[in-house]
């Protein structure tokens, strides 16, 4: 009981320390709940200054990855339209076919479930 009331009065002293500042006129936080902005001008004026550069920062990031993105982009295209003037497309062979079994018959459609099942019963003996 004892650690826990401790533990509560170290975190209210945190809390108003934060709320008053280290310089006692307030900060930023306590200004901003109360509306008073002008009582730390100076915390706000390096509030807005790191907010700005916040914002550059990421503007320039965002600027970077969508010009990158662009170029990556023109270049797959570009190298796709080289190799259909290098050469004309390979055709896909045609899949084996499995001895004894038309393709979309029954038979195919027995075989597959059976393989399904199979599965399924090894998988839940694991």
């Amino acid at each position: 009981m004892d650690e826990a009331l401790a533990r509560l009065v170290a975190i209210l002293a945190w809390t108003r320390r934060l709320v008053a500042g280290r310089d006692g006129r307030g900060s930023v936080l306590a200004c901003a709940v109360s509306g008073r902005w002008q009582c730390a001008s100076g915390r706000l004026a390096v509030l807005t200054e790191v907010l700005g550069e916040g914002v550059r920062l990421m503007l320039a990031g965002m600027g970077v990855v969508f010009v990158l993105l662009t170029l990556l982009v023109l270049a797959v295209k570009g190298m796709s339209r080289l190799a259909l003037a290098v050469g004309p497309p390979v055709p896909m062979p045609d899949a084996p076919a499995v001895p004894g079994v038309e393709p979309g018959g029954t038979e195919l459609i027995a075989a597959i479930s059976a393989a399904v099942t199979a599965y399924r019963r090894d998988a839940r003996q694991q």
